[in-house]
């Protein structure tokens, strides 16, 4: 969310909007049912899920009325997006001089009471709104604000949800033409993407049909539906990068500083938890894949963090050697390590040693499957390897060709010829 009072660019925030594909789309089931909980909630006659064009107010659900959009200026909702603020609650919008501007819709309408949860998109800009109105002068409980602020986080969701669903639809168009194992993928897949939906789809029939539920029980269901939501669409996003690694990346070889790439990355995720580096290098400087090695510590540092343990300090040791032909990496962590049960592990998509991570989400492996398919990509391998003398943790060892290693042997080989 952008900070409040701040301004932004239109153009910008159009782009965000057009990003979820979501003007002028049909009806959704879901929508309707963020909708018509907000409606139980605080007993609005009227009500709706709105977008914000470049000219207009387009409704993606509505109750209380037929319009499918009204004009831009003289919105309520177009004055809400330029406050900055989250919330905005209007007892009366008559008496309200920010909102009474003498062109205000919803005063011909003889709609006084207005409240709102702002929706964000892309960079945290402001593209829509959830709002109730009444007819008559009126305050929102506590419990109240805080079940419409629910139900508006959960519509950014399922606008997450349908712009990662266009993504990686068009990743998949583009693995169908490249060859890639989709009926693998789309096998492996079944069932981690139906169970979180079919959760989901459960949690919202629930709250259908308890038309009294109480405003705390509903923020627990709500709180429910979250998680679900949450880890549906981490395996989206975790499938997206898994194919991207296949055609996303240059495998050109550059001069790279190691320990600042890692220290960069580390930098980046210092915010999450506290983190100590430590490095065992032949060369800090080296002839190496920059792309490739940028986006296999990404994904080794978010693994780490996941499987990190909440007791200690999550310390992570990169060690560099040069045997025969190749760079060879060792990535250690103090992390929860392998279960002592499981003899010989393997890199498999869906194949998680742990239920749950740090943070009680179940893990999917695809960011180890994605540095497995990275590697491959430039020659190179990845295997596990535990840590010596039972340590808390897990070591990963990776071998990526030396470029400048094989052009010396090559040239040797013509040199004695």
């Amino acid at each position: 969310m952008m900070d409040s009072g701040k301004t932004w660019d239109e153009e910008e925030r159009l782009k965000a909007l057009y990003e979820y594909g979501i003007l002028d789309s049909t009806p959704d089931y879901d929508y309707d049912s963020i909708l018509d909980l907000a409606v139980q909630i605080t007993k609005a006659p009227v009500a709706y899920i709105s977008f914000i064009d470049r000219n207009r107010q387009w409704f993606k659900s509505k109750h209380g009325f037929e319009d499918e959009y009204t004009t831009r200026t003289g919105s309520t909702c177009d004055i809400t997006i330029k406050l900055g603020s989250e919330f905005v609650e209007v007892e009366d919008l008559r008496k309200d001089p920010v909102y009474n501007q003498g062109n205000l819709m919803a005063l011909d309408r003889g709609l006084v009471f207005y409240a709102s949860q702002v929706i964000y998109g892309i960079g945290g800009f402001p593209i829509g709104t959830l709002c109730v109105m009444d007819v008559v002068p009126r305050r929102l409980s506590e419990e109240q604000v805080k079940a419409m602020k629910a139900l508006g986080r959960q519509t950014n969701r399922l606008l997450e949800f349908r712009r990662q669903k266009f993504d990686f639809n068009e990743k998949l168009m583009v693995a169908r033409s490249n060859k890639l194992d989709l009926e693998e993928i789309v096998y492996l897949t079944s069932h981690d993407f139906r169970s979180p939906l079919v959760n989901i789809s459960s949690l919202v029939s629930l709250i259908e049909s308890k038309k009294d539920l109480s405003p705390a029980k509903l923020s627990m269901l709500l709180e429910k539906v979250k998680i679900s939501s949450d880890g549906l669409l981490e395996l989206i996003e975790g499938m997206v990068r898994y194919h991207e690694a296949s055609w996303d990346h240059s495998t050109r070889y550059v001069d790279l500083n190691l320990v600042k790439l890692v220290q960069e990355i580390g930098a980046e995720y210092s915010d999450r938890i506290a983190l100590q580096l430590k490095f065992d290098l032949d060369h800090e400087s080296l002839i190496l894949p920059k792309e490739v090695l940028a986006r296999t510590f990404h994904e080794l540092f978010h693994n780490a963090i996941r499987y990190s343990s909440k007791n200690r300090e999550l310390q992570i040791t990169l060690t560099h050697r040069e045997i025969d032909k190749y760079h060879v990496f060792q990535f250690q962590d103090n992390g929860l390590g392998l279960p002592p049960e499981v003899k010989n592990p393997t890199i498999k998509l869906f194949e998680s040693y742990h239920d749950k991570d740090r943070f009680g989400k179940k893990g999917n492996a695809t960011g180890l499957v994605t540095i497995q398919r990275l590697i491959r990509g430039v020659g190179g391998a990845i295997e596990f390897q535990r840590n010596p003398g039972f340590q808390p943790g897990i070591g990963l060892v990776i071998s990526i060709p030396n470029r400048k290693r094989q052009v010396m042997t090559i040239f040797k080989m013509d040199h004695d010829d």
